[in-house]
């Protein structure tokens, strides 16, 4: 008998490829087998940048300060910031310091730009200087030109030309002198002091005030004529004070005008109003007021939304001015109108935009991709995208995928969220978290966030990608402090942590530490969850132009604490860069290096790769991933 032998077909392997690893983001929403290939479930201090996956930037110092830093701002060639003890520049370029102005205070004040000047305002001050000053000095208010036409001893007599100013008890009378009464009586009384008296078009000084009646007694009596009297005087009325006072304290500024920033608006002081500035009627002799911030008519102001609320902030999104609250979003229009004097005036209306998603996280608010994007501590990251209330879907959160729950913790699980700071730096909206000294951070130049209807809202979430960071030196933030902590412009990155200040490089280190990092691919099942796989091969791509030193771990449903592959992946830093024991190698990879590693993961339903590196100035890049597997018999 012959006896013939069983014979057996060569296992047939296929290719699983990850080409753009951790293009997707962090992932800890959905379960790790249920994620893109794009996605990862476990991912720390990684990145885009350029095209290329690999740890983030690094962190350097820039200047420390003698006191800790409240906020900064910057204005022309100088990055400013206010210190407990005074505010500073340096200049951006020489990193030199000097003080500007000397100011006592734990309390954080805002700095904003309005027509040219640079302003800096808390509750004790109001200040302003230019780009040629090397100082500031204190805004003088506006002198309004309360009434003309009035007659000498009839202080309701006359026309009303422009209101009391907000910011200041400052205000003029224009009188028609009769050449026989010496005694003028003001609009407003009682008040602090006379300042100027002109008569003609020549100051005098021949004559006497009486404070509490507000009243001036020439020696002898003005000639005839009309409006030939201007007397500049300070009110000293109830409430004047308080209103500059209640001013000082707000906390939130823009400049908006509807087609243009003609005036600049305030809110924030705890009271649910805002306020705007007006373009004053003429010119006062000492201060240009016209398109200065030294200018608040009493009545500009409105009330929007739940009064027990206050604004949390202010956004422009095409030519429409948004205010935020905690629980409520509101858009403020403008029109043209007459008032009863003939003159056409600009009248600024309100419209409810969401009166469920608003932002209690203020220093958030970031003009995104061509929409408003903040934080709600409740819904995550929100994007604004339609300021009409009609359309239910005017904000959108679209953090889902890091906003975290039950099963893992993200971040709206972070205490203290209210006191966040984001920026928007180099494509990416970047979400400082003081207390854990932690980032997010949204790349939404490769993943933005698109509105479709072919997709429901979750899937279009699901499709942004984001990055969780830690050790950012960004922290010990104070209680007021706002728009202050972390600044961005033309492609730089300044924040404070305490006494100092730091940046962004795109160094391996953060102030000369290592920089840990890691990237999880998804538990793959290679599309066939009801097999066994074996796991022959997997090759890598990796970056060769910056020194890394890759650890590999292979992960599986059958040892979930993952099995450490013995060799690394080394790329060693070019000769030339400078010699440095811990990444000289005498290989010189200047494009990318395909690296094989066997790992003979036998019958497994899950399969995940874990890379990780935590040595100082040595990158974890990964351009692309394959792994060679087949499929071995069904799971029964």
């Amino acid at each position: 008998m012959i006896i013939q032998q069983k014979t057996h077909k060569p296992a047939t392997y296929s290719m699983l490829n990850i080409p753009t690893p951790g293009g997707g983001g962090l992932n800890i929403e959905d379960l790790d087998y249920t994620l893109p290939l794009a996605q990862s479930p476990r991912m720390l201090n990684m990145m885009y940048k350029n095209g290329v996956f690999g740890k983030r930037y690094g962190q350097e110092k820039i200047i420390t300060d003698e006191s800790t830093i409240l906020t900064l701002y910057r204005y022309g060639d100088y990055l400013y910031y206010q210190t407990t003890t005074n505010i500073k520049r340096m200049n951006i370029s020489t990193k030199e310091v000097s003080t500007v102005y000397t100011l006592a205070s734990t309390i954080a004040g805002i700095f904003f730009v309005f027509n040219t000047k640079l302003y800096f305002m808390c509750e004790s001050k109001y200040l302003e200087t230019t780009k040629t000053a090397t100082s500031f000095t204190e805004v003088v208010p506006y002198a309004p030109d309360v009434k003309i036409n009035v007659k000498p001893n009839n202080r309701d007599s006359g026309d009303i030309i422009e209101s009391y100013n907000r910011m200041g008890g400052r205000f003029k009378n224009s009188f028609n002198g009769d050449g026989s009464n010496t005694v003028y009586y003001l609009s407003a009384y009682p008040i602090k002091s006379v300042e100027k008296v002109v008569v003609g078009n020549a100051t005098v000084t021949n004559y006497s005030v009486d404070t509490a009646n507000g009243a001036i007694t020439f020696t002898s009596a003005p000639g005839s004529g009309q409006n030939n009297v201007v007397i500049t005087a300070v009110s000293n009325e109830s409430g004047v004070d308080t209103d500059a006072a209640e001013l000082r304290k707000c906390k939130y500024s823009v400049a908006y005008g509807g087609n243009n920033a003609s005036h600049l608006f305030l809110a924030g002081n705890g009271t649910s109003k805002y306020y705007w500035s007006a373009i004053a009627g003429g010119e006062d002799t000492e201060t240009d007021t016209v398109f200065d911030a030294n200018y608040f008519p009493v009545e500009n102001y409105a009330i929007v939304g739940n009064t027990e609320e206050d604004i949390t902030g202010f956004g422009l999104q095409y030519n429409s001015l948004i205010v935020f609250k905690p629980t409520e979003v509101f858009h403020i229009g403008y029109t043209f109108s007459e008032d009863t004097n003939g003159t056409t005036r600009v009248i600024f209306t309100s419209a409810l935009v969401n009166n469920q998603i608003g932002c209690d996280c203020p220093d958030t608010i970031r003009y995104i991709d061509n929409r408003l994007t903040w934080v709600s501590s409740t819904r995550g990251v929100c994007t604004l995208c339609s300021t009409v209330i009609t359309d239910e879907r005017n904000v959108m959160p679209i953090s889902r995928n890091i906003d975290g729950g039950e099963r893992e913790s993200g971040l709206i699980n972070h205490s203290g969220l209210d006191g966040c700071t984001a920026v928007d730096y180099d494509g990416k909206y970047i979400i400082f978290l003081e207390k854990t000294h932690e980032a997010y951070a949204w790349d939404y130049e490769n993943a933005p966030y698109s509105e479709s209807t072919k997709y429901t809202h979750d899937e279009l979430a699901k499709a942004t990608a984001w990055y969780l960071w830690n050790n950012m030196f960004y922290g010990n933030k104070p209680t007021l402090a706002t728009h202050s902590a972390a600044l961005s412009f033309d492609n730089h990155l300044y924040y404070t942590e305490d006494k100092t200040i730091y940046t962004f490089n795109n160094n391996l280190s953060d102030d000369g530490k290592a920089i840990s990092a890691y990237y999880q691919t998804p538990m793959l099942d290679f599309n066939r969850y009801d097999y066994l796989k074996t796991i022959k091969k997997v090759y890598f791509e990796v970056r060769g132009d910056k020194p890394g030193n890759i650890k590999i771990t292979y992960i599986t449903d059958e040892s979930p604490e993952g099995e450490e592959d013995p060799e690394n992946i080394m790329v060693p830093t070019k000769l030339w860069e400078g010699f440095s024991y811990h990444k000289w190698g005498w290989l010189v990879i200047n494009f990318a290096k395909t690296f094989a590693r066997k790992c003979s993961i036998k019958k497994v339903t899950l399969f995940g790769i874990l890379l990780e590196n935590d040595e100082l100035d040595k990158d974890l890049s990964v351009s692309a991933i394959k792994a060679e597997y087949t499929t071995v018999k069904e799971v029964k």
